[in-house]
């Protein structure tokens, strides 16, 4: 069953995957300072916070979906 879930890491899920990884760590490099920098701005936006969460977990599935993607050995194939 957990061999449906492995990623080939140049094809498919796993390319787009990782572009809207990276997608998000743009996102997050640009907001988390804007937070410390100009909180009161932020907190009159109630969807930032809620969004912040859901890339959190966004971050957490990525982790796992690293661990089965599958590694290439060039000699092997």
């Amino acid at each position: 069953m957990l061999q449906e879930f492995r990623f080939h890491p140049n094809r498919g899920f796993k390319l787009y995957w990782d572009m809207f990884v990276i997608f998000l760590s743009i996102y997050n490099s640009f907001v988390i300072p804007l937070q410390f920098a100009i909180p009161e701005s932020f907190e009159v936006l109630p969807g930032i916070s809620t969004m912040d969460s859901v890339i959190d977990v966004l971050f957490i599935f990525d982790i796992f979906t690293n661990f089965r993607t599958m590694y290439l050995d060039i000699k092997s194939d």
